[in-house]
């Protein structure tokens, strides 16, 4: 099994990931960042509204995945 690290990305800061997770497959590495993201998503909206958010994934040094919400709000004139 590998070890990976899912940092978290709000508003340009980086907050990394110390502990780690291990994981036998790529495929669960992608359930976990998604799952970690969408919680990330849903404490910002709750307390302050939404803003840049992303899980960026590594092994070790090597970065192998980035998730990332684009959230855009537009008014449409009638």
């Amino acid at each position: 099994m590998t070890r990976y690290y899912f940092d978290l990305r709000e508003d340009g800061v980086l907050a990394p990931d110390e502990e780690g997770l291990e994981f036998d497959s790529l495929e669960a590495v992608k359930e976990e960042a998604s799952r970690s993201l969408l919680d990330l998503v849903r404490d910002q909206v709750l307390e302050r509204g939404f803003r840049d958010a992303a899980v960026e994934v590594r092994d070790g040094a090597d970065r192998v995945l980035k998730v990332a919400v684009l959230w855009t709000m537009k008014r449409l004139d009638s």
